[in-house]
């Protein structure tokens, strides 16, 4: 039986990956608890939950678009 790899697990490794590339990215920490005051502050500061993990604001390597955003997700076994 293999282990699933958690979601944060997978994120670092694509973090990981962007910086060895030299993308300009940033992570969104929109998951994990929070405390009622933390959250308003969150909220009134911007936060939209919805939003996706990590958002690259280079061009890929097609098309004319600009940027991406990436969602993680795992594995359920």
């Amino acid at each position: 039986m293999s282990r699933v790899p958690t979601e944060l697990s997978e994120q670092i490794v694509v973090v990981k990956g962007l910086r060895t590339a030299g993308v300009l990215f940033c992570a969104v920490p929109n998951g994990g608890r929070r405390d009622k005051r933390e959250a308003v502050m969150l909220k009134a500061s911007g936060t939209v939950s919805g939003v996706p993990d990590i958002l690259i604001f280079d061009s890929p390597p097609f098309g004319d678009k600009v940027g991406t955003a990436l969602e993680m997700k795992r594995i359920l076994s």
